[in-house]
């Protein structure tokens, strides 16, 4: 989940509803059989018998992928591209006239065309798309210098 989706930060909340989930699965197979949830009873008898088993294993992800966007429904995936591409540097070059906008280890450089990095705004773990609204150009020290935490 926290490759494919833009939680980054949010580890602490999804271990919380983790464990809330898993104290509702134990809860329900102590309560009458009439007043289980349908749903948890499925998953219990999933995850006792052909654990391994290809159906058992995604009617598993399936049941625990909807509880889980029941209870984070804004969460977004990121974007499947994560490189921008040779049009999109391009236009964020011109745009940005070929100048270091991120200015953490230069006062504004002007980079040459092979000497630069296409830097996401908003960073793509964090669920930045790779558009050209949200690139920037980014000489080689302070991109380096964001990604190690600088910014």
């Amino acid at each position: 989940m926290l490759d494919g989706y833009a939680a980054h930060g949010q580890e602490d909340h999804v271990a919380k509803w983790f464990l809330a989930f898993e104290a509702e699965r134990r809860a329900e197979e102590v309560k009458p059989e009439e007043q289980r949830d349908l749903s948890l009873v499925e998953y219990r008898r999933l995850i006792s018998q052909s654990t391994d088993a290809e159906e058992s294993i995604r009617a598993r992800l399936d049941m625990f992928e909807r509880r889980f966007f029941s209870a984070y429904p804004d969460i977004e995936p990121k974007d499947a591209v994560r490189a921008f591409s040779h049009e999109q540097r391009l236009a964020i070059y011109r745009r940005d006239n070929g100048i270091c906008q991120l200015r953490i280890k230069c006062d504004g450089a002007k980079v040459s065309w092979g000497h630069w990095h296409a830097d996401h705004k908003v960073a793509h773990t964090h669920g930045g798309k790779s558009t050209v609204a949200n690139g920037q150009v980014a000489c080689s020290p302070c991109n380096l210098t964001k990604g190690m935490g600088g910014l």
